[in-house]
């Protein structure tokens, strides 16, 4: 889904990935932890984060 260049929220991953919403809020944390994502805030609702892949 992110290779394809798309936004994803968090929801949609977890759910696309089979996994409940917490474990994949663990996994999401460590990625950005090792750098491997950034989440940003949702500018429409200010509620929902968008990952994006680090493609370096």
């Amino acid at each position: 889904m992110l290779r394809q260049g798309n936004i994803c929220s968090p929801s949609e991953l977890s759910e696309y990935l089979g996994i409940s919403r917490s474990k994949f809020s663990k996994e999401v944390k460590e990625l950005k932890d090792l750098n491997y994502i950034t989440q940003i805030i949702d500018e429409r609702d200010g509620r929902s984060l968008h990952a994006y892949e680090h493609t370096e």
